[in-house]
């Protein structure tokens, strides 16, 4: 779930009084107030149920919004030159056997998927016959290269290697 922190906070509820779906903020939904219940309820007159805190890593960004610094997509190109270029091309423009990192191609597979899904593939399948060979800040580097080859602006804040961070970074086409 890509929501920004939820927090519920019912004080002395009994069982028959729990939260309703009036009682629902913009910052929960329906599910997360009735789950709250179930997790509230319990057998007897009262229940102190503190508050709640069903956190996200962060709330979810676009790739519009500057996710990597122009220094750390510097670095990604010469790692992606050393290690990616021999297959993708000095352009991004892939082959037959290499998909395109640039482009067209690119945005058709990886639009609307969470940068995690791009680095959970380039870390794991990538370079061929040395998978993970890059470093998961090496990988971090070369998916901010590949970001800025496609137009995406850079940022005040590096683009972070935690699985989590990643989840919540989207590549979405221009607005």
């Amino acid at each position: 779930m890509r929501d920004a922190d939820r927090r519920f906070t019912v004080a002395e509820s009994n069982r028959d009084n729990l939260l309703d779906a009036d009682e629902v903020t913009d910052e929960t939904s329906q599910d997360d107030a009735i789950m709250f219940s179930h997790n509230c309820k319990v057998s007897g007159a009262f229940a102190m149920c503190a508050v709640i805190t069903m956190a996200s890593a962060a709330e979810t960004k676009s790739v519009w919004q500057g996710v990597y610094t122009k220094n750390q997509a510097a670095r990604g190109k010469a790692r992606y030159f050393n290690a990616c270029a021999a297959c993708h091309g000095g352009l991004l423009q892939g082959d037959s056997d290499s998909p395109e990192l640039a482009g067209t191609s690119f945005m058709k597979r990886w639009r609307d998927q969470p940068i995690a899904t791009l680095f959970a593939l380039a870390s794991t399948q990538m370079p061929v016959g040395r998978p993970g060979s890059l470093g998961e800040q090496g990988y971090a580097d070369v998916i901010a290269y590949i970001l800025e080859t496609n137009g995406f602006p850079n940022g005040e804040r590096e683009l972070s290697a935690d699985g989590d961070t990643l989840e919540n970074i989207i590549i979405e086409k221009r607005r």
